[in-house]
């Protein structure tokens, strides 16, 4: 593994901790996105709980559309149902669906259940996610904000979304304050043109470990 994708992989509570985590429960409001309110939804999504697979894109948001309705996503299907198990409304291949849009095209609800589902999946999952086969990293130049020095990798999956055949974005997994010399817990994705988020600080409200099913609360 990379060393730097090793750093920031211990960082985050080293990989035999994420392997005994089957599933996060997370509480959340996505709120405040300009993205979301061009794409139709000014309300955002307030007060959800999420359901996130460890090892599996498979998320689970409620509530979705209604007070009783869910969201389910996989990677080949997303559909919504209520509390009954009743799917109200389902797509096959929703991916397919966002052919041919531009940045101003509107979403419907399945289109933002995938969106904020695989993203969910991914932020969640990161940095682990990385040490799986098909992914080329390499550290590159570090990056200086705020007087900070972060090292920082740049990460392709060849067949993935950029016009090349390789999904490009860049790790900046660990930062180095000058003069202090140590590593922090904190970890940013970009897309190689600029910062996007800082999830340092994400909590988990409930995991569920592999090993007994059981339920704790730590600071993930």
């Amino acid at each position: 593994m990379n060393q730097l994708l090793d750093l920031a992989v211990e960082a985050h509570g080293g990989l035999e901790r994420w392997r005994a985590i089957e599933r996060l429960e997370v509480s959340l409001s996505c709120s405040d996105f300009s993205f979301l309110r061009m794409k139709g939804y000014p309300e955002d999504l307030p007060n959800i709980t999420a359901r996130i697979k460890m090892r599996r894109p498979v998320v689970s948001i409620r509530p979705y559309t209604s007070v009783d309705g869910c969201g389910h996503f996989t990677p080949d299907r997303v559909w919504i149902d209520d509390d009954k198990g009743y799917v109200l409304n389902q797509r096959i291949e929703p991916r397919a669906s966002f052919a041919g849009h531009a940045l101003e095209t509107p979403w419907d609800q399945l289109q933002l259940l995938y969106f904020v589902s695989y993203g969910l999946w991914n932020y969640f999952n990161t940095p682990f996610f990385l040490i799986q086969p098909g992914f080329e990293v390499r550290e590159i130049e570090p990056h200086e904000e705020n007087g900070e020095i972060w090292r920082c990798s740049h990460i392709a999956r060849p067949g993935g979304h950029s016009p090349g055949g390789a999904k490009v974005f860049t790790l900046i997994s660990a930062y180095t304050p000058v003069g202090q010399g140590g590593t922090a817990n904190k970890i940013r994705q970009g897309n190689g043109t600029g910062l996007l988020s800082d999830w340092g600080s994400s909590r988990a409200s409930q995991v569920e470990t592999a090993e007994s099913g059981r339920k704790n609360y730590p600071t993930l």
